[in-house]
């Protein structure tokens, strides 16, 4: 075999050396350079020069994406659509053509091109990401309530046992619930993020993850005027602490506060609903 079936490889290579440079204009063009080969070869064995140049339009969409040129990035990842892919090929164009104008802030676009995604391709490696960009992008133009059910959905969602898998969708849930439960919380939306920091607790049993949680969920039942519910949580904290000691000595000081303060708060509304009961009729008196 002659050197020059290889071009295609060899200008595949030298475009993403290029771009990892800094050199995105010029790795686009070796990018071409491997369209042009692969065609001129392609006789030889069609299905891999085929794959090759398919490779090739990926590599340009994407290095529009990473050098902020997300018009062109989107036309590219489009046009890829228009072509004879595979499943994952097909649903990997659509994520990055919606990442593509997630990132240039064209959000009504956005919104239906990722619900459309998530709607086709549920179990999609990408599909926690784009539910991520999804309940983000809601936020973000005052869809709150949408934003909300996007991220229970993410967090109940049932995926593959696979140990990779498995970890990528929990990030993302971690990652989604978290962010939002957030901002509800400083939006004093106290009952939704309440809900949310609910649906995160379970998704890792490590201390480290799930106290700080447990935590929160205790600071939304006290602005809701849970107060019984809110010690139960912060009681449930302190056991675990003491059941696995750790590096959790802040945390079991703000627990230890709080429970010192609702305790006397109960006390003090306790006592003052007795004085109340017992407190001597007032009687009224005609002015002279």
């Amino acid at each position: 075999m002659s050197l020059a079936p290889l071009a295609p490889i060899a200008f595949l290579e030298l475009g993403r050396t290029l771009r990892e440079l800094g050199s995105p204009k010029l790795a686009i063009a070796r990018f071409y350079s491997v369209l042009q080969t692969a065609i001129r070869f392609s006789e030889g064995d069609a299905d891999s020069y085929r794959r090759l140049a398919l490779t090739a339009q990926f590599e340009i969409a994407d290095t529009h994406l990473a050098t902020g040129n997300y018009e062109e990035a989107v036309r590219f990842f489009n046009r890829l659509n228009l072509l004879d892919l595979s499943e994952a090929d097909r649903a990997r164009a659509r994520f990055k053509s919606a990442l593509a104008r997630v990132k240039a802030g064209d959000r009504p676009a956005a919104v239906l091109v990722l619900q459309a995604f998530i709607a086709e391709t549920p179990d999609d490696p990408n599909s926690p990401e784009a539910r991520f960009l999804l309940a983000t992008v809601l936020g973000e133009i005052g869809r709150s309530e949408e934003a909300l059910q996007v991220t229970l959905a993410l967090l109940r969602h049932e995926h593959g046992h696979a140990t990779e898998d498995a970890t990528r969708w929990r990030t993302w849930q971690q990652r989604t619930g978290n962010q939002l439960a957030n901002e509800f919380y400083g939006r004093g939306d106290f009952a939704s993020a309440l809900l949310l920091y609910r649906a995160l607790v379970p998704l890792d049993a490590a201390p480290g993850w799930s106290l700080p949680v447990l935590y929160q969920v205790g600071l939304c039942q006290e602005r809701l005027l849970q107060t019984y519910d809110a010690l139960a949580t912060y009681r449930e904290i302190t056991k675990r602490i003491d059941e696995k000691p750790g590096d959790f000595g802040d945390l079991a000081s703000m627990v230890a506060w709080r429970v010192q303060q609702l305790t006397w708060l109960e006390q003090t509304q306790a006592d003052l609903g007795t004085l109340l009961i017992f407190a001597p009729p007032t009687v009224a008196t005609a002015a002279p």
